[in-house]
């Protein structure tokens, strides 16, 4: 007793009571919560499963190939999905064999439940149609419920070579609720043996054998088919049991000679396109070009070039910028690593520009500005040309103007409205023949109308759409490639390029998965066919008479210049060399590439008269003594310009074939 006590009075002793009484709440607590939840769950029992117990379906085929079927569908109704009643999609538009879009006909003949009519309507979807059964003004009734539907379709048997063939989707792969059974059964206007019967089960594309045929050629499932499981079936038959209707002879002659007017497509456009070239892509007949002395003054040298090329780079841009230096409204200013950081810090640089333009400096060998002379700016009379470039570069007051990466956007807004003025100035000189250009496109839209037209949508599809996206993506490249050309701004139709690729991608991608190797090797048509139309674009484009003659007047002038012996121009009386002849034709020479030329014609007159540069200033005024000298300085300017044009940090640099879900019928169904 005494030991009682003491153990009693130990404070572990205390500890395990006071654990085992709480160990008792606890076990208590639990016992109570498992007894309310039983306690709910009895009272409230759960509803069962929606689903397809049967579907049976009869199949009836007629003599003139249409077939009626009826489609007995038992469900268990809980009033989850199914509230008012079911609805069965059917699909009427498939993608016949040669990849015509085949459209068949459906119309529902009666709705039953239970053996008793029942409202139903139907609805257009974008592949088929929809038809939902049931009062929409009643709920369903609870518990087990049979729902028929019987219907005609046509265009769904298959006439091949040796046999006629009934391939048919019997439930659809796109039932919300499993089946637990399916029973199939075929009829054909004659008692005739089936040649064959295979049975497909699963999902989409799956080719399980999860069904049997019975002794009377129904078939049965011999599995629970799962949401979005179906069974098909493919009968075939001797022929002459069942006659195909007659197709339109547009179908009949696209199905045979579709793939022709896609093939010929390209060869036809490249034949007009030729033939257009032939008789209008060439320019008027020109006057006999006869050397000239003298440029014509509202005729600037990067204007000529333009004309000559029918197009701008960035040498039009240089040579009016020197003919800008020989007329004395600007000097181009050579300056050495130490002059141009001087005026870094003359208009406020910081650390960091400094090091760029002095690295620059190092890899481009020279560094320029250019300065404003004031006094003639003010008071002569400008060209066009003069008055773009000087309001454009020496506007807000600028007096002179650094040939480096941070002003590459005065120079670029600069050479680009240059452009713009060239090309207003040069429509009257070009005719694009745009209307001849364009009536080629008359070739593949007529064939695409006509291929839609016989069903052949999958080749119309390749035709212009395919053409229409090639055609957008290569002109986006193109306007690229020149803009990398003129060391312009680059990385923005980059970015085009990949949005148009993607935005194309995504809508064609889909398509192109499910196409052959061999179809897809079609595409290479309508990649001929865009090249084409782009290409002819720049070769019809021609000079008109008034074109041929600002020509003439540049060839006269490169013939003058790039005569190397005077005496060989005597008879044309030309003028006496001077340095103001050579200083005024200078860049008419640098824009048609004859300056190296043009330097050496006057190297000696030059020497002999000491000529000193007065809108060029630089280290040694003997570089203008030799050829090689001048060709280095304009060349230099030039690089200088270009460079400095770019955006800082952008780059310049380079048997059974069958199978679950295949065949005619199909579609699918749930509750509403």
């Amino acid at each position: 007793m005494k030991q009682q006590k003491r153990h009693e009075q130990h404070p572990k002793y205390h500890f395990d009571i006071l654990s085992m009484k709480r160990g008792l709440f606890v076990k208590g607590l639990y016992k109570a919560v498992l007894s309310f939840f039983l306690f709910v769950f009895l009272a409230f029992p759960v509803r069962a499963e929606e689903k397809i117990l049967l579907f049976s379906s009869a199949a009836a085929v007629k003599s003139d190939s249409s077939l009626e079927v009826r489609e007995n569908i038992t469900v268990a109704v809980e009033g989850k999905s199914i509230r008012r009643g079911i609805f069965r999609d059917f699909p009427t538009i498939y993608k016949g064999a040669s990849g015509r879009t085949v459209r068949v006909d459906f119309w529902v003949k009666e709705a039953l439940l239970n053996g008793n009519e029942v409202p139903y309507r139907t609805e257009p979807r974008s592949n088929g149609v929809r038809i939902y059964l049931g009062d929409p003004d009643k709920l369903a009734p609870l518990g087990t419920q049979t729902y028929s539907l019987s219907y005609v379709t046509t265009g769904q048997i298959g006439f091949w070579g040796e046999y006629d063939e009934l391939y048919w989707n019997v439930t659809g792969n796109d039932w919300a609720f499993p089946i637990e059974k399916v029973i199939f059964s075929v009829t054909l206007p004659e008692k005739v043996s089936f040649l064959s019967v295979d049975i497909y089960t699963g999902f989409q594309g799956e080719r399980g054998k999860d069904a049997r045929l019975l002794p009377d050629g129904s078939v049965e499932t011999t599995r629970r088919l799962l949401p979005n499981e179906g069974l098909t079936v493919a009968y075939s038959w001797a022929k002459g049991v069942v006659f195909p209707p007659k197709q339109p002879l547009r179908y009949t002659f696209f199905d045979k000679f579709g793939i022709w007017f896609f093939l010929v497509t390209p060869l036809l456009l490249l034949t007009y396109y030729v033939i257009v070239w032939r008789r209008w892509g060439k320019d008027p007949l020109r006057k006999p070009v006869i050397p000239l002395f003298y440029p014509p003054e509202e005729l600037g040298p990067g204007f000529l070039r333009y004309v000559k090329q029918m197009g701008m780079d960035n040498v039009c841009f240089t040579a009016e910028i020197l003919n800008l230096a020989v007329k004395g409204f600007i000097v181009i200013e050579e300056l050495t690593l130490e002059e141009a950081m001087e005026r870094l810090r003359q208009v406020g640089e910081n650390g960091v520009l400094k090091g760029i333009v002095a690295l620059s400096s190092k890899l481009a060998g020279r560094r320029y500005s250019l300065r404003l002379v004031k006094e003639r700016a003010l008071f002569e009379n400008f060209s066009s040309e003069e008055k773009i470039l000087l309001s454009s570069l020496f506007g807000n007051g600028r007096e002179e103007l650094l040939l480096r990466q941070s002003n590459y956007k005065i120079l670029e807004e600069a050479r680009e409205r240059l452009e713009q003025y060239y090309r207003q100035s040069a429509k009257p000189l070009f005719s694009k023949n745009t209307l001849l250009w364009a009536g080629g496109f008359f070739i593949p839209l007529s064939f695409f109308l006509l291929l839609r037209w016989g069903g052949q949508i999958q080749l119309a599809a390749f035709l212009m759409g395919g053409t229409g996206a090639l055609m957008v993506i290569g002109s986006v490249i193109l306007s690229a490639w020149r803009g990398f050309h003129r060391k312009r701004r680059f990385i923005p139709q980059i970015i085009t390029i990949i949005m148009l690729s993607l935005f194309f991608s995504s809508l064609a991608g889909s398509f192109l998965f499910t196409l052959s190797s061999a179809k897809k090797s079609m595409l290479l048509l309508p990649l001929a066919i865009a090249a084409i139309a782009l290409v002819f674009r720049k070769l019809i484009t021609v000079r008109t008479e008034r074109g041929n003659d600002i020509l003439g007047v540049a060839e006269g002038l490169a013939m003058y210049i790039n005569t190397a012996e005077r005496h060989r121009l005597e008879m044309f009386n030309p003028p006496e060399e001077t340095p103001e002849v050579f200083e005024r034709l200078l860049p008419y020479a640098f824009a048609l590439d004859g300056a190296k030329t043009w330097a050496n014609r006057f190297n000696e007159l030059l020497r002999k008269k000491e000529y000193h540069s007065t809108w060029y200033v630089g280290k040694d005024a003997s570089i203008f003594y030799t050829g090689e000298g001048i060709s280095d300085i304009t060349s230099s300017v030039a690089n200088s310009i270009a460079s400095s044009s770019v955006v800082p940090g952008s780059s310049s640099g380079r048997g059974g074939g069958g199978f679950a879900g295949g065949g005619g019928g199909g579609g699918g169904g749930g509750g509403w």
